[in-house]
């Protein structure tokens, strides 16, 4: 047996749309306000010599400040050589901070430099208080300086010193007991809080919250500064602006008795550590580099990410000063000191990252001999980064789903600076955005951005792929980056240029268009920048790329590009863009076309249109219709969306057209001359949303319908308006009066060529149209010969006739409605089921007819609720007298009428805020972004590597079906996995009702069924079997079953009845049980002719396939065979006889077929032609003459050769079509003398062809023999139904005696089947549907309501 191996309709558009409003996207983590450090005070307190009073110092204790000495040297000069070098520290980490040094200041001194520096600037101040000359802070919040003569110590409030600084303000108290100074912050801050929260509410503006003070100190409480001799005086100092040399003494002498390798190293050798912190090859930079890495990570580990932003991301000098600050926490702690923040941060002087901070250092120490041997030695390069970046890919496949503690990414940021490892970086980063959004956001917010930024201005090649890849998740993610790559122009032509290279891969040249519509999307300086940067051009040329992914987002690009933006297409105009978008409308992915709508819909409006663009406008419009016929609902939606906004854009003149104009309702413009071609196209408009009212796929109907009925909502309303104001006399009320029914009796057709000619009711003096003689003749109609052509092609046996009324809403009511008389009344929500708006209000007029209204505020309150008024509506069984202006009760029941139409959020109608209708907007350019927030990289065994893309397999016109393979490729992944962009995490999603057999299941399943087929195969071909074995029998109750079909693999079996009801049972036991049931929402007076599994050999829950007598075809899946009442859904539907919406219903016309191997569906009306429609396209494939002068009654495609098609007529013939042949028709064969009821060919390699007619005549043929049947044989007579077994010769046959009989295909009989001879089950009318178990001996016969499922078992012949 061959095995189905392509999936279906399992394209992203067949599958749930759920778009998000917010689209997921998180802005937080940008730096909206940065705070710049631009002036320092440094205040020294030393008083070199003299220890204030309440310090008890030691004899051996440190002395050095700034690593300085100050008694080597005069008191003055020590002191300025210290400031000096503080502040050559301090600009170290910001160069341009300008700095004011105070030494031993005075009072007044102190206050006129503050209030010096407060004048200047409004940014950052640094303050930098070191009070190890004075005594410590008092409990009174103050700090000590001097007098002026330097005789006494004098207390200084700290409150005075943030009013002469101001704010922001950060301090570093080199002191003891500086916590003691903290209450005064936190009150500044406090008052500072309150007065923002006041001006928030009077501006009603919310600001956030800035950190306005930031204080950093050594110890708090009692603890005392630390004295020891080997490190200077000022070590929290020393360990904020030299952090290096501090942390290598630290762990010489921290680690010399402990630590093996530090045994031939010396202070003096810690100090000679080769290079420049600014050098990252040299030992001295490579160690600050990794410095900075760890403290980084360190800090983004443990902090919340909102402070780790506002100190390490906001102000340079703040953040190394933080940095700098987690090493001053671990070296005093080892002192008994506790360093404190404020803001307070978390204590992380025992974080892991520290023991790989002291090998780091161990490494570089212990290559210091062999240094001072040969200072031309060549340091080792540290493999801190190597170990951290592998380290983080093997967590990456590892697969984990812990979406917190991802401590690596301050490294790869860091590495990201090397231009050595830089793409391996990249890559493991491109691994790490393509997790979701959780990890572009974590990325994002660690501060990736301006290093991917910088790298775009890169020549390397080698890095194009991942940084192009990079930027489409951070642009999918926030579309607000785009701000910046315009604001740089290298950045946006660095993707430009890839969009036009030819040499660029498939991959770049998608991931660029799509980057490229980002950037313009609400976006004016980035539409002006790309079309100057010939955008356009590229796109256009792009339009012919065979790849079909290329071609959706060149259409897409090209949209976002004329989206309100007039010059854009001005300069489509000049390049015949629409032209070559209009050839896409037969492109063979879906999604491509529909892409074309979307853009053609954003090129239509021009404010600044001439004459001759608005005929290219009309002409193209019309050119558009050809997608009403289209298979994909997506385009169809699409071309929906466009005619809203083209019926919108001319609202007024439609409403003409269509009959709504009051004033000129007697003279129509259709019964003048001047019907120009402008007319006929708006009318080509109308006729096509009231098409799409009666769209298969209930979304796009639900649309059309809403939308048509809120644009006659509005013309009501304006008419009624209108009228208000109208009081001339007697004769302008009752023409008033009798608005409502011209309007409802107005027949609206377009000029038609040999059409028959059908009487109005109506016709008299509101005809509007002339004779179909003179409209045949008359091409003054037409000016526009192009238009002509076009809109007779579309008029001849496209587009139907409708009332002007009725043809607002579907005219063909779905369902039945069974409430009463008053629920008729009040039950017209158009949420639930806008198809029904119609019935209800047709039994509405009804009702009124035969009920009295015998109060106006009744009246009034009916109106409301049916949503339909006519003013000749009696009142107490009479009709209003004729009055010269209007009556009061004229006058309340317009007052309420017009209430009524004010606020109905049913039809989404407001008139208070809409003084126009607005049109359906389109959520397409949306929904295909969504593809690039999935994963989609595909890495290789080793990891090294990895390919995401691949050109080969982007073609979305191939993905239409696609192989069932364990690893699908990378592209194939985002173009068919489950999208549905929601604040759930990728594993919290709803798992989709459709289940993929997996590859052993798969396996499992084909060697049972071949195990089956193999045993049995013996026992038919000796006839020794009989279907004797009754399994159940299911009663669907009233109705009568028409189709049946098994599940192949499970005890499931599909029925539909007369009322178009599908029924899932579940035969296993039995009593068999319903597992759910739904309505196929048929056409009244349809019936379903046709039901197919699709996807059933690879697809645990298969697609429903149906199809009803006229034409229309429809996809259910999406449901459970494990719950019930689980209710599938539409996948998509559409019409394959279009002309049917112009000939009268007639009931069992369409008779279809499906190959399931290349994903063809046959379909005729049974005269003069088959239609071939290709489900992979969505596309009509080719239509094929019958050359039969009589009826086709049945069709059967061949399973092994997807281009022979075979046909039974009703003269008895059985005919062969090649669809590859220009004659089509190879052969036929006379075979009956009466009408063929089916015609069957087995699956695969056999080529039995079997067919039978209704005096019972089977005919069995072998196609490789070019010879007479090799049986024929007389079933029953007459024969109502009859099935052949795919893989065994087995034939059963049903009459209209209530007789089923099993045949071989030599034409023995196996067996009668006895169900009628049972007493317990009642005989029933004629059996109408036979259908065999496609593997197993198992078969399903329907008579009436009733299905009797019977099993074969083996006999033994004696």
């Amino acid at each position: 047996m061959n095995y189905q191996d392509k999936l279906f309709f399992f394209q992203e558009h067949h599958k749930p749309q759920t778009i998000p409003l917010n689209y997921l996207q998180k802005t937080d983590w940008r730096i909206k306000t940065r705070i710049k450090t631009t002036h320092g005070l440094i205040c020294y307190c030393l008083n070199i010599g003299i220890n204030p009073p309440d310090v008890d110092k030691p004899d051996n204790c440190s002395i050095l400040q700034c690593w300085i000495d100050p008694f080597l040297k005069s008191q003055n000069q020590a002191i300025e050589d210290i400031e000096k070098t503080l502040e050559k520290q301090y600009k170290q980490w910001q160069p341009r901070i300008l700095y004011e040094k105070l030494s031993d200041p005075y009072v007044e001194k102190f206050r006129k430099s503050c209030i010096r520096l407060k004048k200047i600037t409004e940014n950052r101040i640094l303050f930098h208080y070191n009070g190890h000359g004075v005594p410590k802070p008092t409990k009174n919040q103050e700090i000590w300086i001097f007098n002026q003569n330097h005789t006494q110590y004098i207390p200084l409030s700290i409150y005075d010193v943030i009013d002469w600084l101001g704010r922001p303000l950060i301090c570093v108290f080199d002191c003891a007991k500086a916590d003691l100074l903290l209450p005064a912050f936190k009150e500044y801050e406090k008052i500072g809080d309150d007065l923002e929260k006041e001006l928030e509410k009077t501006l009603e503006k919310k600001k956030e919250k800035e950190i306005k003070y930031i204080i950093l100190a050594p110890c708090r409480g009692e603890e005392e500064l630390p004295t020891n001799p080997k490190f200077p005086a000022d070590l929290f100092t020393s360990c904020l602006t030299t952090p290096m040399k501090i942390a290598l003494n630290w762990h010489f002498y921290s680690k010399m008795g402990a630590n093996i390798l530090l045994k031939n190293i010396d202070n003096d050798m810690i100090n000679k550590i080769p290079g420049k912190f600014s050098d990252r090859k040299s030992a001295l930079g490579e160690l600050n580099w990794i410095f900075t890495s760890i403290t980084d990570t360190i800090a983004w580990d443990i902090l919340p990410h909102k402070l780790f932003h506002k100190l390490y991301r906001q102000d340079i000098l703040v953040a190394s000063l933080f940095r700098n600050y987690l090493l001053a926490e671990r070296i005093l702690h080892t002192m008994n000191c506790t360093t404190f923040t404020y803001p307070q941060i978390p204590s992380t002087w025992n974080h892991p990252l520290w023991k790989t901070w002291d090998f780091s250092v161990d490494f570089c120490i212990s290559q210091l001999p062999l240094f001072m041997i040969n200072p031309k030695y060549q340091f080792q390069q540290n493999t801190f980064f190597k170990d951290q970046l592998t380290a983080f890919e093997i967590w990456l496949n590892s697969g984990t789903k812990i979406k917190s503690g991802i401590i690596h990414l301050p490294i790869i940021l860091q590495f990201l600076l090397s231009q050595a490892d830089r793409k391996r970086a990249l890559f493991l980063l491109a691994r790490f955005l393509d997790l979701g959004d959780w990890a572009i956001y974590q990325s994002l917010d660690v501060g990736i951005f301006p290093y991917v930024l910088t790298l775009l201005q890169s020549s390397n090649p080698d890095l194009k792929n991942l940084l192009i890849f990079i930027w489409a998740k951070i642009i999918c993610f926030d579309e607000s980056c785009q701000k910046e790559l315009v604001k740089d122009k290298r950045c946006l032509l660095y993707f430009i240029d890839t969009l036009s290279s030819f040499s660029a891969e498939t991959t770049n040249s998608i991931l660029s268009g799509f980057i490229l519509s980002k950037i313009q999307n609400n976006n004016s300086s980035g539409k002006r920048e790309c079309l100057s940067a010939n955008l356009l051009q590229i796109c256009l040329s792009k339009l012919e790329s065979n790849d079909g992914l290329i071609r959706k987002w060149m259409c897409l690009c090209l949209s976002k590009l004329w989206e309100d933006y007039d010059e854009a297409k001005e300069t489509g105009f000049r390049e015949a863009a629409a032209d070559k978008l209009i050839q896409l409308l037969n492109d063979s992915s879906p999604e491509v076309r529909a892409s074309s709508i979307y853009a053609l819909s954003t090129f239509i409006g021009n404010s600044s249109q001439n004459e001759e663009q608005k005929n290219a406008i009309l002409s193209m419009s019309v050119s558009l219709l050809v997608a009403l016929h289209d298979g994909s609902s997506i385009v169809r939606k699409e071309l929906l969306i466009v005619l809203t906004q083209l019926i919108c854009s001319h609202e007024n003149k439609i409403r003409k057209i269509v009959g709504y104009n009051y004033k000129e309702k007697k003279e129509s413009p259709q019964n003048s001359r001047n019907y120009d071609h402008e007319s006929t196209v708006f009318s080509l408009w109308w006729d096509s949303l009231t098409q799409l009212c009666n769209d298969p796929f209930t979304e796009i109907q639900d649309l059309a319908s809403n939308f048509t009925l809120r644009l006659k909502v509005y013309w009501k309303k304006q008419e009624i308006q209108k009228r208000s104001f109208f009081s001339d006399g007697e004769t302008e009320y009752s023409d008033d009066l009798n608005m409502e029914s011209n309007i409802e009796t107005t027949t609206i057709m377009l000029p038609l060529k040999n059409r028959t000619r059908r009487k109005s009711k109506s016709r008299g003096e509101n005809d509007m149209w002339k004779d179909d003689k003179d409209d045949e003749d008359d091409d003054s109609l037409y000016p526009n010969k192009n238009i002509k052509s076009i809109s007779q092609s579309y008029t001849r046996g496209k587009l139907r006739r409708y009332n002007s009324s009725s043809s607002l809403l579907p005219n063909k009511p779905r369902g039945r409605v069974k409430s009463s008389i008053r629920e008729k009344k009040i039950n017209t929500s158009l949420k639930t089921s806008p198809r029904k708006f119609k019935e209800i209000e047709k039994n509405n007029e009804k009702d009124n007819e035969k009920e009295s209204i015998t109060d106006t505020s009744f009246f009034a309150e009916n109106m409301k609720k049916t949503k339909s008024f006519n003013i000749n509506q009696p009142i107490n069984g009479k009709s209003p007298k004729p009055q010269k202006g209007k009556s009061p009760l004229q006058k309340n029941i317009l007052e309420n009428h017009l209430q009524g139409y004010d606020s109905d959020p049913e039809i989404g109608y407001n008139s208070e805020k809409e003084s126009t209708i607005e049109p359906l907007v389109s959520n397409f350019y949306e929904w295909n972004c969504q593809y690039f927030k999935e994963p989609f990289m595909e890495i290789t065994k080793n990891h090294n590597t990895f390919n995401y893309l691949n050109g080969k397999n982007i073609n979305r016109s191939n993905l239409s079906h696609f192989p069932i393979q364990s690893s699908l490729s990378n592209y194939q992944k985002l173009s068919n996995t489950n999208i549905t962009i929601t604040q759930e995490t990728n594993e919290e999603k709803k798992q989709e009702k459709r289940t993929i057999y997996s590859d052993e299941l798969k396996e499992l399943i084909l060697e049972k069924t071949k195990k089956y087929l193999i045993e049995n195969s013996e026992n038919v071909k000796d006839k020794n079997i009989k279907f004797n074995e009754q399994k159940c029998v299911i009663d669907i109750s009233s109705e009568k079953v028409n189709q049946v079909r098994f599940h192949p693999f499970q005890y499931v079996l599909f029925s539909s009845d007369n009322k178009g009801i599908i029924s899932i049972w579940n035969w296993e036991k039995s009593i068999p049980n319903i597992i759910t049931k739904f309505n196929n929402k048929n056409d009244e007076g349809t019936e379903i002719t046709y039901m197919k599994l699709i996807n059933e050999d690879v697809e645990e829950n298969p697609l429903i396939m149906i199809g009803d007598s006229q034409g229309v075809m429809k996809i259910w899946g999406d449901y459970s065979l494990k719950e019930t009442n689980f209710e599938p859904r539409l996948i998509t539907g559409w019409k394959t006889f279009p002309q049917f919406d112009v000939l009268p219903k007639r009931s069992g016309n369409c008779i279809y077929d499906f190959n399931k191997y290349d994903g063809y569906v046959f379909v005729t009306t049974g005269t003069r032609k088959i239609k071939i429609w290709d489900i992979c396209k969505e596309l009509e494939f080719a239509t094929i003459p019958t050359h039969c002068e009589h009826s086709i009654k049945s069709l059967c495609s061949d399973q092994s050769n997807p281009n022979l098609l075979y046909s039974g007529s009703n003269t008895g013939a059985v005919f062969i079509y090649d669809i590859r042949s220009k004659l089509s028709l190879v052969h036929s064969f006379q075979d009956h003398n009466s009408r063929v009821i089916n015609v069957y060919k087995q699956r695969e390699d056999l080529q039995y062809l079997v067919s039978g007619s209704v005096q019972g005549e089977i005919v069995v043929r072998d196609l490789s023999l070019q010879q007479s049947p090799i049986s024929k044989f007389t079933a029953s007579n007459p024969m109502t139904a009859f099935d052949i077994h795919d893989c065994f010769p087995l034939v059963i046959s049903g009459s209209s005696n209530h007789l089923a009989t099993a045949f071989d295909f030599g034409g023995e009989s196996l067996n009668r089947i006895g169900y009628l001879d049972s007493f317990v089950i009642p005989k029933t009318g004629l059996i109408n549907n036979i259908s065999f178990h496609p593997y197993y001996l198992k078969v399903a016969i329907s008579a009436d309501s009733l299905i009797y499922i019977y099993g074969a078992n083996k006999t033994n012949k004696k």
